[in-house]
Order: C-alpha cells, then structure tokens, then sequence
C-alpha cells in the first residue's frame, strides 16, 4: 500500500490501482517507458491510472496487452530503469522592481553596489523581496541598511 492504494512490485514498481466514488484507475509507474503502438496507454490526465477513467471492464486494454505491458514493466525494473523525472513548468515570476531609496542608498556605497550588479539573479531578488516584503516602514527601512552592509561583505542573504 502506498498513498492509500493497492501497488504491485517486482523489484520496484510495477502498476497500481486506486478506487474513487464513480470510476476507478489502473496504471504503470513507468507508463510512458512502456511499448504502446496502439496507444491505450493516456497522457497522463489526472485519473490516477493509465486508462483514464475505468467505469467497466471494457474501458480496459484485452488481457493480452494488459499482460503484455505488466511483462514490459517488470523488465524495466530488472533493468534498473528508473521512471523518469517529472518536470514541473512554473510560470516565471514577475521581475521585482527596485525601490528608488534602496537603490539610492546602494548607490552611496560603491563597493556594495558592484557586488550586488554580479549576484546571481536569484540572489538580486531575495534581497529585493525581502526589503519590499517588509511590513512597516520602520522594519524596511532597517532591512535596507542591513541588506547593504551584507551585500557590501558579498553575503548573499540568509534568512
């Protein structure tokens, strides 16, 4: 059992099942490694199976090709293959802005100011969202003057 549903191994990971309300779900672990000329085998679409949604046995692939891919499964575990990495699309996030008195006050310390232009892009916008995260005025303020000495020490931010 694993996440609350039924999983089948050998030598990893080889299919599971998972019931819901109206349908249940069949699938590969290594679904998209798996040989499918007659594509049966979905794009992964949320239904938590290789099949889409299962409302009856006929939504499912003939027991010859459903053996055909368990047999496809379980060599790619005795291969050693591992299921390859989701990549995960993130939208970029929005460039931050630097507020003028934080840039005025940068610019007031030359040594400073050429250490943050050769920060990473990443380390430009801790800094930049902590200073503008602040809130009250009181505390961005003190987090201007404290990002400056650091930045001037070329410590990128560790908060």
């Amino acid at each position: 059992m694993k996440w609350g549903f039924p999983f089948f191994d050998y030598k990893g990971s080889v299919c599971q099942m998972a019931a819901f309300k109206e349908h249940m779900g069949f699938g590969f672990w290594k679904q998209k490694q798996l040989d499918d000329p007659c594509k049966f085998i979905k794009e992964e679409d949320g239904t938590a199976g290789s099949f889409g949604k299962i409302t009856r046995l006929s939504d499912l692939p003939a027991d010859e090709i459903l053996v055909d891919f368990i047999k496809q499964a379980m060599l790619l575990n005795e291969a050693g293959n591992k299921k390859p990495a989701v990549k995960k699309e993130t939208a970029p996030k929005a460039p931050i802005e630097m507020p003028a008195d934080f840039a005025e006050l940068l610019g007031a310390n030359p040594k400073a100011l050429e250490v943050y232009y050769d920060f990473s892009p990443s380390a430009k916008r801790e800094y930049l969202e902590w200073i503008v995260d602040a809130k009250t005025e009181a505390t961005r303020l003190k987090r201007m003057e404290t990002a400056v000495e650091w930045i001037g020490e070329d410590k990128e931010l560790e908060i």
